[in-house]
């Protein structure tokens, strides 16, 4: 019995170690660029091109994470100086899309998001700490992929 609850919890906790490195999370590589702003930056928002999804669950990163997702982050969002905001958000080319985000901070802190506006994430970061912030565009359903832009604002009034 020991034994059986010894291995249960061994494979527990190796399935969730191999899940958490899934998502690439240091390095430079993203799949669509690294992108430096700095507060003030224009023009507000800035937009980068990207399509959604991968075959990684996205709560292999967060419990709360939704969609699919690359191993590589969509965009690193490099960024310098103070501000009040950042809004990070994706707008699908085509309306009824389900997309969703996740936002590994400079400080290791996951934020997920799915369905603020519609079926559209945003993430919103107050007082955003300088550094690299890793974005993966996922799609709510595997196997689905979704062309649009990921928005980077300082503006509250943005969205997707």
């Amino acid at each position: 019995m020991k034994k059986t609850v010894l291995v249960i919890a061994l494979t527990l906790i190796a399935t969730t170690v191999a899940a958490q490195a899934a998502l690439t999370t240091r390095g430079t590589d993203a799949n669509y660029g690294t992108h430096s702003y700095q507060a003030g930056f224009t023009p507000d928002p800035a937009e980068i091109t990207i399509t959604s999804g991968g075959s990684i669950n996205a709560a292999s990163a967060n419990s709360g994470c939704n969609g699919f997702v690359t191993a590589n982050p969509d965009a690193i969002i490099r960024w310098r100086g103070q501000s009040e905001f950042l809004r990070l958000a994706f707008r699908p080319n085509e309306a009824g899309q389900d997309t969703t985000l996740v936002v590994r901070t400079p400080g290791g802190q996951y934020i997920c998001n799915d369905d603020t506006v519609g079926l559209n994430p945003v993430v919103d970061l107050n007082n955003p700490a300088a550094g690299a912030y890793r974005v993966w565009v996922g799609s709510y359903e595997a196997g689905t992929n979704t062309p649009g832009k990921l928005l980077v604002s300082e503006l509250r009034s943005t969205t997707p």
